[in-house]
């Protein structure tokens, strides 16, 4: 009786292109290490308590149920909300006939982005009716209706890229669970103890994570004046009230000089920016490492190697 024989047949080799980015050629010296650090004490506290308690002579039932509550917390504000708040999300879309085309803009956006960094594909925009600035979960952008009449489309590619690059640099789930805990109804605060001490480290990491996106999107945009333009006109959104600055302000300041670099020493002085900029450190903190990095050589040989790894893709399309 004849036996089958299956014939492994090997798949040709592609070509091997030109190197991709490294998390290393856009992330802040301080991301990985604050994320480390936050891992280190906000996990390793909350274990080393529960195995404290479970190795004492009288421990009872305390270890257990310690255990269960992190357990719990952690199905919680990893799973559960980020979920539910994706089918929210998708179930109460902005669906008037703009918002219908603004959404169609920003996949078209994200699709460019894709192509420029194939890694980045499959991540898909949702219009929301309410909210002020984009907010990544998973691989879903939840994108205020609002931003559509309050930033050109240059501007939401830079936003767009931004968020990609949270993903890229594997910072969503870590966001999302701050701003899960941050949204959670007052009465359930209780289930989120167990990860407060985390919580209270990434806090601290998340303008880490913030600049090393902000680095990921000076590389696809190609230049770091459209980055801190996009920046400082999304601060502005989220302060309708704010009335000592305007966005035509920061366009005009941004648009005076052909690098930010030239401006980097009158940027808080320059019109009403400087006051609104001193009184938010962190968004001149983020500003200026825009500037640094866009005009770093690290930026230039990374942009290099984006725009040679993006080439043979742009041939065959």
């Amino acid at each position: 009786m004849a036996r089958r024989v299956k014939i492994k047949q090997k798949k040709a080799k592609a070509q091997a292109g030109p190197a991709p980015l490294r998390l290393a050629d856009f992330a802040h010296p301080g991301d990985v290490k604050e994320k480390t650090t936050a891992f280190l004490v906000g996990f390793g506290g909350p274990i080393g308590l529960i195995m404290l308690i479970y190795v004492m002579p009288k421990r009872d039932i305390t270890s257990p149920v310690l255990l269960i509550w992190a357990v719990a917390a952690f199905v919680v504000h990893f799973w559960f909300r980020p979920a539910q708040e994706l089918k929210r999300a998708a179930k109460n879309a902005a669906a008037s006939a703009e918002d219908v085309a603004f959404g169609n803009v920003l996949n078209m956006i994200l699709g460019r982005i894709a192509r420029l960094y194939p890694a980045a594909s499959n991540v898909k925009a949702v219009v929301v009716p309410s909210g002020v600035e984009p907010v990544i979960i998973g691989r879903t952008v939840l994108v205020p209706a609002g931003l559509r009449s309050n930033l050109t489309e240059h501007e939401l590619f830079a936003l767009l890229a931004h968020q990609v690059g949270h993903v890229v640099a594997g910072h969503a789930v870590w966001l999302n669970l701050l701003r899960s805990m941050s949204l959670l109804p007052p009465v359930l605060h209780w289930i989120s103890l167990p990860l407060v001490p985390l919580a209270q480290m990434l806090r601290r990491w998340s303008y880490y994570a913030d600049t090393t996106a902000d680095r990921f999107a000076v590389l696809l945009t190609g230049e770091g004046k459209m980055v801190a333009q996009a920046i400082l006109r999304l601060a502005l959104n989220a302060e309708p009230s704010e009335e000592r600055v305007s966005a035509e302000e920061i366009s005009g300041h941004l648009a005076r000089t052909e690098s930010l670099k030239a401006e980097e020493s009158e940027i808080v002085t320059h019109f009403r920016l400087g006051e609104y900029l001193k009184e938010r450190p962190d968004l001149y903190g983020r500003l200026r490492q825009v500037v640094t990095y866009a005009n770093s050589d690290g930026c230039k040989t990374a942009l290099g190697r984006l725009r040679a790894a993006a080439a043979p893709q742009s041939a065959s399309g």
